[in-house]
């Protein structure tokens, strides 16, 4: 009977972590997403003297930071319960897990990049070399 018990305290365990990975992987997928629908809303807001666009970039510049820290708060969390549930995929079903750091990190890279695309776009939208050439 405890055995059995044991059993089932290790499924709730797995299914917890499961649910952790999904949450913390979706949590990424979201500040990607609204941080390059911030970024293309301020688009819209380029049209304005420079004091405006100095407003516009610092606001930019603040919000990616903020999403690139969450961002890799986010893969620390994936690292951890991974792990977790790696190991208890070997004790219960005695095989190993499938998913490895390399899949986390390149993920979290890859919603990164995106984050700071959109900041690098804004910012050659303004300040783009056919700009600068035609004001000499």
């Amino acid at each position: 009977m405890e055995n059995e018990n044991d059993k089932l305290t290790q499924m709730a365990a797995y299914k917890i972590f499961l649910d952790e990975i999904r949450y913390s992987k979706r949590q990424q997928w979201i500040i990607t997403y609204y941080i390059l629908l911030f970024h293309f809303g301020l688009f819209s807001l380029l049209k304005l003297d420079a004091l405006s666009f100095a407003i516009i970039f610092l606001c930019s510049l603040i919000s990616t930071t903020i999403a690139t820290i969450m961002l890799w708060i986010y893969y620390v969390d994936l690292k951890v319960y991974g792990k977790k549930k790696d190991d208890l995929t070997k004790e219960l079903f005695g095989e190993q897990g499938n998913m490895g750091d390399w899949d986390y990190w390149f993920f979290t890279f890859f919603f990164t990049f995106f984050s700071w695309l959109g900041f690098a776009l804004l910012l050659l939208s303004k300040f783009s070399p056919f700009q600068i050439l035609r004001g000499l």
